[in-house]
């Protein structure tokens, strides 16, 4: 009896023993796979792949996270490289290959310089994309259309800094254009730092889920969009750029906005500015940092919180003064002219009007009264001469 009950006891723990071996080796061949394809000086796991800093050329860290090796992996990180012309091919080099559980990727700072409809292809489930800080100078044609649940999307001195005003414009405004994606879910998208001087009016109208848009630290020296493009947000930043002026009924359109930042603004306080200031001081609850929201000019507001100023004398500006002036002279001119010309008018009918014979006709005729026929004398030789 005690020979069966140590016999059953060791088999037992060989069952548990082979048990154990049998996952263990499992989550042996799994780790092996994933530093198999993980690159030396990476980290990786069965949801990350982070790779920073390497300074690699080309696209090639981007190949070794293949998601038949990672087909859980939800957060990726490649940073730090020279990536270059990535616009003729996808990051995994084959169309096929997605990451369909992949929702954070962070490919920032990587010198990227140009992509293409297909160079995203590999990311459909992206919610969170940083494209921060690259130089990007070609767009090609829809290249975010595969991103169709994208919540979030860094762009932050992602802009080469050589383009012209009118290509980074445009460029911007391709990025938005797709075959069939409207970018339902796509709320926030920051534009921070690009050297942006403006954007074409219609450049969201696409984007039908932006709540929140970023565009501060740039050059903008007005804020003009479509009202209609901007009908779902709710937050708009543009501190630190170039805007002077702004226009009250701008926002008028736009009353689901509850965050407003203006602040870092060399705001000229004068007439022009006089209706925003109003709806400033309204609506006070809408400005975040108000105490850099101040004047730029002139001297007497130099330095004072828009929302320290209730009211002030406006008066016409030297264009407006000029302008009235010239008017004024051409009024004038027309009077004189107008009234000259009735004048020799009215004196040319009353001339009109009163007989003017020189001479006599017909002296000792019967009758002397007739004063319509003009002198005559009689020429011997020609015939009667008219005076």
């Amino acid at each position: 009896m005690i020979n069966f009950s140590q016999m059953l006891l060791k088999t037992t723990f060989t069952l548990l023993f082979l048990l154990f071996l049998s996952v263990y080796s499992k989550k042996l061949s799994l780790k092996s796979n994933f530093d198999a394809s993980c690159p030396a000086r990476c980290v990786c796991s069965k949801t990350t792949f982070k790779c920073t800093n390497l300074n690699q050329k080309g696209h090639e860290l981007f190949i070794h996270a293949d998601p038949r090796v990672y087909p859980d992996m939800d957060t990726f990180e490649i940073t730090g490289n020279n990536v270059g012309d990535i616009s003729e091919t996808s990051f995994f080099d084959h169309n096929d290959i997605r990451h369909v559980k992949l929702t954070s990727v962070d490919i920032s700072n990587n010198k990227i310089t140009a992509i293409g409809e297909e160079t995203f292809i590999g990311f459909p489930s992206v919610e969170n994309f940083n494209l921060a800080y690259n130089e990007i100078h070609s767009v090609g044609e829809h290249p975010l259309e595969y991103q169709t649940k994208l919540r979030v999307l860094n762009l932050t001195s992602s802009i080469s800094k050589t383009l012209p005003a009118k290509q980074k414009a445009d460029l911007i405004f391709n990025l938005f254009r797709t075959k069939e994606n409207t970018f339902t879910d796509l709320n926030h998208i920051i534009l921070a730092d690009n050297g942006l001087e403006y954007l074409h009016k219609d450049t969201f109208c696409v984007v039908e889920g932006l709540t929140r848009l970023n565009l501060e630290n740039n050059l903008f020296t007005s804020f003009d969009f479509e009202a209609n493009c901007l009908k779902s947000v709710v937050q708009i930043n543009m501190r630190n750029n170039k805007i002077k002026t702004l226009a009250k009924e701008k926002w008028d359109n736009l009353a689901h906005i509850n965050a407003l930042d203006f602040s870092k603004n060399p705001l000229e306080c004068n007439c022009k500015l006089m209706s925003f200031i109003e709806f400033a001081n309204n609506e006070t609850n809408l400005f975040t940092d108000q105490g850099e929201t101040q004047c730029a000019s002139p001297d007497q507001y130099k330095g004072t919180s828009i929302f320290n100023i209730s009211h002030f004398q406006c008066r016409q500006n030297s264009t407006s003064l000029s302008f009235f002036k010239i008017l004024l002279l051409f009024l004038s001119i027309f009077l004189i002219a107008s009234v000259y010309l009735m004048y020799r008018f009215r004196g040319a009918r009353i001339l009109d009007r009163i007989p003017f014979n020189i001479g006599y006709s017909k002296l000792g005729s019967q009758n002397r009264d007739d004063y319509s026929v003009p002198f005559v004398r009689e020429d011997r030789n020609n015939g009667p001469v008219f005076l």
